[in-house]
Parts: structure tokens; C-alpha cells; sequence
């Protein structure tokens, strides 16, 4: 079998390479020199960052007297929220309020206990918070 002369010089230039493909080494080599720069920018971006420095940020929250907190409560219910999952911390609520003020405390037991038996009526709720706010003496939110 006789070769035509080119393809005698084709297959004599690419001694040792695939001759299937002959570009492979060069795309091959391409590739991985992309994939390494994109490796490369990755590991700088991940120890620098992105932004020029870190500045911690310190927030000093206030802690919320126990009336306070009950006199908040209490309001929401007045002006016609019903009562959710904040109701369950009522007890220690009550407990911290006993060590400031136990006249308080005794007059929201008293309101928060109706407020449990008629947890489920919203318009008798709205009227047992709305009184116990004016026995604290504060008025109800205008709604």
C-alpha cells in the first residue's frame, strides 16, 4: 500500500502523538493553564476577601424592665392581637415582676390567669388587657 507524499510528511511530524487528534496537546495544556489561573484568583479571593478590612460591631442591647415588657404585651392584646407563643413566658415574666413590684405582679396575675381561661375569645381578651392596663395605669393603644 502506497501513501500519498503529505500524508508520509503528516505522520513523520507527529511521531509519539495521537494522530487521531492532532491538537490535543495544545487545547490539553490550555485547559489546564485556564483551570490553574482560575484556581489561582479563587485562593487570593478566599484568604483576602472582598472587602478592605473587618470592623467588629458591638450592640449593647437594653434589657426590658418585667412591667414594661407585661405593658407591652398587654397592649398588643387590647388593640386586638391575638394571643400567641409570647404568652408562654408569662410565668417567669410574673416572677421577675414579684421582686420590683408585687402589687403589680398580683394585678397582672390576675389579668394574664383571665386572659389564659378566655384565650380563645378575642373580643373578651381585648377587654380584660384593656382593663388591666388601666389598673397599671396606662391606656390602651387607639386603634
Amino acid at each position: 500500500m502506497t501513501m500519498h507524499p503529505a500524508s508520509r510528511r503528516l505522520r513523520s511530524a507527529s511521531v509519539g502523538r495521537r494522530t487521531d487528534c492532532p491538537g490535543v496537546s495544545f487545547v490539553g495544556s490550555l485547559v489546564v493553564g485556564i483551570a490553574f489561573v482560575g484556581i489561582a484568583f479563587v485562593g487570593i479571593i478566599a484568604t483576602t476577601g472582598c472587602s478592605s478590612g473587618y470592623r467588629e460591631n458591638v450592640i449593647v442591647a437594653k434589657e426590658v424592665p418585667a412591667v414594661e415588657r407585661a405593658r407591652q404585651m398587654l397592649e398588643r392584646y387590647a388593640a386586638g392581637q391575638p394571643v400567641g407563643s409570647d404568652f408562654m413566658g408569662f410565668p417567669s415574666l410574673k416572677e421577675e415582676l414579684e421582686k420590683t413590684s408585687p402589687q403589680q405582679a398580683a394585678t397582672l396575675g390576675e389579668a394574664f390567669a383571665a386572659i389564659e381561661k378566655a384565650m380563645l375569645r378575642p373580643a373578651e381578651v381585648k377587654k380584660i388587657a384593656t382593663r388591666a392596663l388601666a389598673d397599671l395605669g396606662t391606656t390602651a393603644p387607639a386603634r
